[in-house]
């Protein structure tokens, strides 16, 4: 619970659930729907009554020389918020790509559907279905070509594409899993959660 004090006599004069948003702004401190106007930051403390009473805040805390703007998260919304947090680095990596044969590939959706074509056309050749010429190259994610020159080459850049790719997902998924797990009960256990480790 969000607990609204006297900065001075440390009397209580708000309660509110811990995800209910709240701004310090130039009109006071607003809880909610509910304006406190003599509450500056000099004169009041918002804190949480458990898990961390002594933790004044969870969220961040900015000013911009004339307003204080404060973001209050209780932990379900703390833990979404690093979930997002996840799936943006996961989609940063998806979008650096993986390097194979000194060339830099990307993970999109539509660069695994192009390769995945590719590797399919390697397939049938191997099959003695389609030709694959041996000038084949693939262009790169810096607009570079890489040769191909032949479809078990293909095939091996398809594989160490799709091993990158399922190293992604599988740590943004065991990422996501710790931050929702109920090994971490506090704020300050998720809020310091490393999403950025084992990638």
């Amino acid at each position: 619970m969000l607990v609204l004090t006297h900065k001075d006599s440390g009397a209580v004069v708000h309660t509110a659930p811990d995800d209910t948003p709240a701004a310090f702004g130039a009109d006071g401190l607003m809880i909610g729907d509910t304006l406190f106007p003599w509450a500056t930051p000099d004169a009041a403390v918002l804190h949480r009554d458990a898990p961390d009473p002594d933790v004044p805040l969870t969220g961040d805390t900015l000013y911009d020389g004339a307003v204080w703007s404060l973001r209050v998260e209780g932990l379900p919304t703390l833990r979404l918020r690093r979930v997002a947090e996840v799936e943006r680095l996961k989609a940063d990596k998806l979008a650096v790509g993986v390097v194979h044969n000194g060339h830099r590939f990307r993970l999109t959706a539509q660069d695994r559907t192009d390769i995945g074509g590719g590797v399919a056309r390697a397939a049938l050749a191997l099959q003695g279905a389609a030709d694959w010429p041996d000038n084949r190259v693939w262009i790169d994610a810096d607009n570079a070509l890489m040769p191909v020159p032949t479809a078990q080459a293909m095939v091996a850049f398809g594989l160490a594409v799709d091993a990158a790719y399922e190293a992604i997902v599988l740590r943004a998924r065991q990422h996501k899993d710790a931050l929702l797990s109920v090994g971490l009960v506090s704020v300050p256990a998720v809020r310091d959660y490393d999403i950025a480790a084992g990638w």
